[in-house]
């Protein structure tokens, strides 16, 4: 009576192995998208508070500006010369866009400057309001700054389409797809 393993049943074993590790490896995948991106919107929350706390602090207004084109999200006039402040500007990762901006002080823009959408902080802790999608393939996660309040809110937003960025669009800015 021989012993060991078939040359065919060693195939198998390696391909039922080869199969779950793939398996494994796709759901962690997804797992650390939604982590970062989850950390992304952190970051950002984190830089509207830091800059409504600044607002009322100094008694100066403070501005948050989310740049779809550069993929940043930063408070305005502050130079990025020392860590501190590089910390604090948010830098998308690769496959993350900001999606969808909306707030006031988009509708007296240029049009070609409808990528970037600024929330501006008062004195009194107030907003000019606003909100945006950072979004990485189907999903999503909503900042919105409250308008009377200046409070932050954050909700997940899940899109159907796995298309990202959509294939039909000649012109992305900022959420609205131009058509040409």
């Amino acid at each position: 009576m021989k012993r060991g393993f078939t040359l065919l049943e060693m195939l198998v074993v390696l391909v039922v192995i080869s199969v779950a590790m793939a398996v494994v490896f796709a759901g962690v995948s997804a797992l650390s998208g939604r982590a970062a991106l989850r950390d992304t919107a952190r970051r950002s929350v984190a830089l509207l508070q830091y800059a409504r706390s600044l607002a009322v602090a100094s008694k100066t207004p403070q501005t948050v500006v989310f740049d779809a084109r550069r993929r940043t999200v930063s408070l305005a006039g502050k130079r990025l010369e020392n860590e501190a402040e590089i910390a604090r500007a948010v830098m998308l990762d690769a496959d993350m866009r900001l999606w969808d901006l909306d707030g006031p002080m988009l509708k007296v823009v240029r049009p070609q400057d409808r990528d970037t959408l600024s929330i501006i902080f008062g004195h009194l802790g107030t907003s000019s309001g606003g909100s945006c999608v950072i979004r990485s393939g189907p999903f999503g996660l909503r900042i919105a700054c409250d308008i009377l309040t200046g409070d932050v809110t954050v909700a997940e937003v899940e899109y159907e389409s796995m298309d990202w960025p959509p294939a039909d669009a000649d012109l992305f800015c900022g959420g609205a797809i131009e058509r040409r």
